[in-house]
């Protein structure tokens, strides 16, 4: 038997766990995901998908983002979006929209010009490089899969807040 791995941290795992593993990275169809350049960011996109409201896919993150700046142009796209629902009632925010996953995910970065992706724990997560193939930017976490590759732009970050001057 063969384990394929979607990254290096993976294939780590699987080989201290003595499983026969190949290293396949990143498999993006660029013909699928056509290239758009984006020239300003006018709305910021978060796909939760079915990853669960705060956990791996990071929903408590952007739960906090609209609790902090309700005014930020949002579209997230979540099949099961009633955590969304509930901040959007209680902070009142006036630019996010929430929409259900489009039929084929060939349209999922239509909504948006920079993706938000505040993931923990999320082992491989094709959304971050399907965006980039479209020519969407990302804004990511810094953990594993996302720190392996020194070809991919960074800009380090801490946790923390600051207050912002208007």
């Amino acid at each position: 038997d063969l384990f394929i791995t979607p990254n290096r941290y993976a294939n780590y795992i699987c080989k201290g766990a003595k499983l026969n593993t190949q290293l396949f990275e990143w498999p993006v169809d660029i013909n699928y995901f056509p290239y758009l350049p984006k020239e300003e960011c006018q709305r910021f996109l978060y796909v939760h998908g079915n990853g669960g409201y705060s956990g791996r896919k990071g929903g408590g993150v952007i739960e906090e983002l609209l609790a902090r700046y309700r005014h930020i142009p949002l579209t997230i796209i979540s099949s099961n979006p009633q955590g969304f629902l509930r901040v959007h009632q209680k902070n009142n925010c006036p630019n996010l929209k929430i929409v259900k996953p489009p039929s084929s995910n060939k349209h999922l970065y239509d909504e948006g010009d920079v993706l938000l992706y505040p993931a923990h724990l999320d082992g491989h997560g094709l959304q971050p490089i399907e965006a980039m193939s479209t020519g969407m930017p990302v804004i990511s976490t810094s953990g594993n899969p996302w720190n392996e590759y020194p070809s991919m732009f960074r800009i380090p970050s801490q946790i923390g807040s600051k207050k912002i001057k208007r």
